[in-house]
């Protein structure tokens, strides 16, 4: 069970006005760098950071699928 989240939209505060918009987390993978549609200021995302957080999701994902196996061998 694997989940493909790169086209998956995540919301990200711009740091310089505060305004929130959206931008797909491959996109994000690519290039970091983004321009704020409200303010128009450019600012990069912490690649590191949204590696980290995409590997801890990974994780949760595959803890999941194997408790779904647990569950199910049950019955």
């Amino acid at each position: 069970m694997t989940i493909n989240l790169d086209s998956h939209r995540m919301t990200i505060p711009c740091p310089h006005c505060g305004e929130a918009f959206q931008e797909n987390i491959g996109r994000l993978k690519q290039d970091p760098q983004l321009t704020c549609p409200t303010c128009d200021k450019t600012f990069t995302v912490d690649a590191h950071q949204l590696r980290a957080q995409l590997h801890a999701l990974k994780q949760t994902e595959e803890n999941f699928g194997r408790e779904l196996q647990r569950i199910f061998k049950q019955r």
